[in-house]
């Protein structure tokens, strides 16, 4: 009887770390979502396609987003309940489809999807300790079915996302993204026009 309270105690053990490391990553973009002023950059690579993103948002209600991809450059800018589209040049203004809070939340998708998330080793860059995080994740878009395995990079002290990349199956094809994020109050979102 005591072995067997042994043995459940050290084999749940590894659960509550990974409840733990997963509770923790949880809150660091729940952090990342609350940062009045962020910027994040994502390349996502499908196939032999990449396409870069820079989104920058000022809360509660200023989004900029650029791509750069295979069919050229987009900007749109949406303040409050207009939205600036940039296309051929020229910038037109016209009514934002949603507000910018309804926009999804990445702690919604975590919490729902990512399994057997696992703390690594903590690291240093910039003077800045991280903490180094895994998962696994697996989900449905509008046309195709996803999977593969996350890497986070968190501020130990802000406990905010620094970096995040995944690397797995989109839509039966490899793709790879690599995220960054940068927050201050230097991003500045103004009207184009």
């Amino acid at each position: 009887m005591v072995a067997a309270l042994l043995f459940g105690q050290i084999a749940a053990a590894p659960a509550a770390r990974a409840d733990s490391a997963k509770d923790f990553l949880l809150a660091a973009f729940a952090a990342e979502q609350a940062a009045s002023h962020k910027r994040t950059t994502l390349t996502y690579t499908r196939g032999a396609e990449q396409t870069k993103y820079v989104i920058e948002r000022i809360l509660p209600d200023r989004v900029r987003v650029v791509k750069r991809g295979p069919a050229g450059e987009q900007e749109v800018v949406i303040i409050g309940a207009r939205m600036y589209q940039k296309a051929n040049g020229a910038w037109r203004m016209t009514s934002a489809p949603v507000p910018v809070d309804l926009l999804p939340s990445p702690v919604d998708l975590f919490r729902n999807r990512l399994d057997q998330v696992t703390e690594g080793s903590r690291t240093r860059e910039d003077g800045v300790s991280l903490r180094s995080l895994q998962a696994t994740i697996t989900w449905t878009s509008a046309v195709s079915e996803n999977s593969g395995t996350l890497q986070f990079k968190v501020e130990a002290v802000s406990k905010r996302p620094r970096r995040m990349s995944f690397k797995g199956q989109c839509g039966g094809a490899p793709c790879v993204f690599s995220q960054t994020f940068a927050y201050g109050k230097a991003i500045s979102i103004e009207p184009p026009i």
